[in-house]
This record gives C-alpha cells, structure tokens and sequence, in this order.
C-alpha cells in the first residue's frame, strides 16, 4: 500500500495509529490471522466499545479490512473478522506542506464550500481536476490536490450534499423530473444527479420511475 504526498490527511492517520501502542497490539495480533472484535478484545485484555472504536479508526486509515463473517464454534450470531489490507505500507509525506496541514473537518469544509460553488455555477464535473478545485477555492495546487484526494475519499458526504440540492429541486417542482432536467437544475453532472437520486430512493425520500424522479 502506497499513500501519495497529495493524500496527507490519510498520511496523519495512518501515522497516529503507528504511535498508539493500542493500535499497534491489534495490529500484531490480526497480522498473523483475521480476528473479530470480541476475539481481539479478550486476547488483549481491552473492553469491546474500545476495540469497536480503535478498529473503526484502523479501518478509516486503511491499514485493515473487513475479511470475513463466521459464527463462533459453528452458532451463536455471526463474527465479523478484520485483517491487515497491506503486509507493507509506503508514505510519501511533502514536509513543505504536512506541518501546515489545517484539520480534516477544516479540509472537508472546503471540499464542501468547492461542492456548493460548483453547482451555484451549474457545473460540477463528474471528475473534478487539480487545476478546476484549486482556482475555484483560490488556493494553490498543491492544497488543491489535497481537498480533491479528501473529496473523494469521502464520496459518500459528497453526494449527500449533492442529494439534498437535488431533493430542493424535486420539491420546487411540480412534475416529475427527467434526470437530464434533475442535473441542469441542480448545477450538476449526469453523473451526481444520478447518485443523488438513487441516495434520496434509498431514503425514501424520492422515486425514479419511467426515467423520471419525483419527491415522495
């Protein structure tokens, strides 16, 4: 596993969970088989809502995954199981910029305030650029690689920002909507409107029909 210089935020995770002597006992005990949390709990003397929140942090750094769901002894609920997602790992740190580096929620603030110009403007890409997320935000390439890599780390917050412009959208209308209308109303890409709306179904806030939407 490789983290590049423009991913620093990933890079500070990963470097706060190497020097938690916590971390690093799970980590040792899941590099030689996968373990479910109950398992790693009562190997390292630890309570459960512990290891639930180190494996949570281990898992947002990317150094584990999810490995498998077997039920102890054959019954009982199912277990899920964690493993290491790299036996090596690689960070390319730029110490130009990784001192200075504003707090994640700070980043995804700009990430958040690039998402809502774009759609003011009518025109978030499927596949923003360096160059586009930097001039947008006035702030340098190198600073917007960094919000680019965060974006899309966290797809997810983008398109439920994304999902509400578009449920505002739904309900100013009153008609069905084709998706091609959806994207031009609400400043977006096929592509985001199309997530968007299956997001809002997913919720129960929306439905497609016929290559239509609507608010529920």
């Amino acid at each position: 596993m490789r983290i590049p210089p423009h991913d620093p935020v990933r890079a500070r995770k990963v470097i706060e969970s190497l020097a938690s002597p916590s971390k690093l006992q799970i980590l040792a005990l899941i590099s030689k088989r996968p373990s479910s949390p109950s398992e790693i709990a009562e190997t390292l003397g630890l309570k459960l809502p512990t290891v639930m929140h180190h494996l949570s942090e281990l898992r947002d750094a990317g150094l584990i995954r999810p490995a498998s769901v077997r039920r102890t002894g054959g019954r009982g609920r199912p277990a899920r199981e964690y493993a290491l997602s790299d036996r090596s790992l690689t960070i390319e740190v730029d110490l130009t910029l990784y001192p200075n580096l504003p707090p994640e929620e700070e980043i995804w603030d700009m990430v958040s305030d690039y998402v809502r110009a774009k759609m003011e403007s009518g025109g978030l890409p499927s596949a923003p650029g360096v160059g586009d997320v930097a001039s947008t935000l006035g702030v340098d390439r190198r600073m917007g690689a960094v919000v680019l890599s965060l974006m899309k780390r966290r797809k997810a917050d983008v398109i439920s920002l994304v999902a509400s412009r578009v449920l505002d959208v739904l309900r100013g209308s009153d008609r069905p909507l084709s998706i091609r209308e959806v994207a031009e109303r609400s400043g977006v890409d096929r592509y985001w409107a199309v997530l968007a709306l299956e997001r809002l179904q997913s919720d129960g806030l929306a439905e497609m029909f016929d290559g239509t939407a609507r608010p529920t």
